[in-house]
């Protein structure tokens, strides 16, 4: 899962970096950056959220 993680990042990237709303009439874009973070950022966030994952609901089958 982790190593795919950078390459479903990127495509939500894709689809976000886009979105826009209306504001006074005008469309402006909801964000104005995107930071991407590192590999090892990744991993850890993963870890952490599946940790907590696993204490709320077991190990998935």
């Amino acid at each position: 899962m982790a190593e795919s993680a950078p390459s479903v990042v990127d495509e939500l990237a894709r689809r976000i970096e886009h979105l826009t709303t209306t504001i006074d009439g005008r469309q402006v874009l909801l964000l104005t950056s995107i930071d991407h973070l590192t590999t090892e950022a990744g991993r850890a966030i993963l870890a952490k959220n599946y940790a907590a994952y696993v204490a709320e609901f077991g190990t998935p089958a």
